[in-house]
């Protein structure tokens, strides 16, 4: 904040004042009160409605959702979040949002995407976080909570789930904003690249390996891994044999028990010699005891 008091109104890379922003205050009411049709983008912005925070994935998913899926300048996530999370920070806050935005100063890739409907079945699998926050998609199955659009009518019906009227349809399609996207940063780093006569091997990826590259680096994949968020799993304990280095040291350890073993038997060994000695020494003691006793008595009579 001491280098760069206007965080919170500018971007940290000036390159991205000339990115193509929207301006759809309709859209960005919608988000603001989780009605974005998709389910755990809505969880999390009504829990930030009602209570003032929202998990840290959560905060993720929607920024990247109203920057990249709306194209809403992120100045105005910021604001909303500065007004309506209780650990609102000024430091912190803005430089979370560039850092979605990819405007900030260790911006993740620009092209990375979050797939809402993937990031839901990853982190919230049973449906849970969307049952409590989102209440008119609790009877539907976990999965389908996440895409209720991909439910059946049948399905809807027995859920009582009315799509465009108890529930709001997606607002936008995933893949088609995903690729407005990406055209839209596209443009911003090709003008980048002009403006600075950047070498061949600093030009920006174009289009198309940025959108490969982004299905690595976003949530496209097929296969959804691991959640990082979880505990680690207990590693599994080595089945392999031995190395040889440690069964050097066994065998060292086994000849000093050997060598050790028969100083402690004679060590028993003199231990109850000396118990035997001592009851037979106790033992005449006892025996001699009455005779000295009878002699000391024929002296006296004497």
């Amino acid at each position: 904040m001491f280098d760069h008091p206007n965080l919170a109104t500018e971007n940290l890379q000036s390159t991205f004042d000339a990115f193509p922003w929207r301006i759809d205050d309709v859209a960005l009411r919608a988000w603001q009160r989780g009605r974005t049709g998709y389910p755990i983008v809505d969880a999390g912005m009504r829990q930030l409605w009602q209570t003032g925070v929202m998990h840290n994935r959560v905060r993720m998913v929607v920024a990247s959702f109203l920057v990249k899926h709306l194209l809403i300048d992120w100045r105005e996530g910021e604001r909303w979040f500065w007004d309506t999370l209780v650990d609102a920070d000024a430091g912190s806050n803005p430089a979370n949002w560039q850092w979605v935005a990819g405007s900030g100063a260790d911006a993740a890739p620009y092209f990375r995407v979050f797939n809402p409907v993937l990031q839901g079945e990853k982190f919230d699998p049973a449906g849970d976080y969307v049952r409590r926050w989102v209440p008119e998609l609790a009877k539907l199955p976990a999965p389908l909570i996440h895409h209720p659009w991909s439910a059946a009518p049948l399905e809807l019906s027995s859920a009582e789930v009315e799509l465009g009227v108890t529930y709001p349809h997606p607002m936008v399609d995933h893949a088609q904003a995903r690729a407005r996207a990406l055209a839209a940063y596209n443009k911003t780093r090709v003008a980048r690249s002009t403006r600075f006569s950047l070498t061949a091997a600093q030009i920006p990826l174009s289009l198309s390996d940025r959108q490969t590259q982004g299905v690595e680096m976003d949530d496209e994949k097929s296969v959804i891994e691991q959640s990082t968020d979880a505990m680690p799993v207990a590693p599994e304990l080595p089945t392999e044999a031995p190395k040889p280095a440690v069964k050097k040291v066994r065998r060292a350890a086994k000849k000093v028990a050997k060598k050790v073993k028969p100083a402690k038997k004679a060590a028993k060994k003199a231990k109850k010699s000396a118990k035997k000695s001592a009851k037979k020494s106790a033992k005449t003691a006892a025996k001699k005891a009455p005779k000295k006793a009878k002699g000391k008595k024929k002296k006296a009579k004497r």
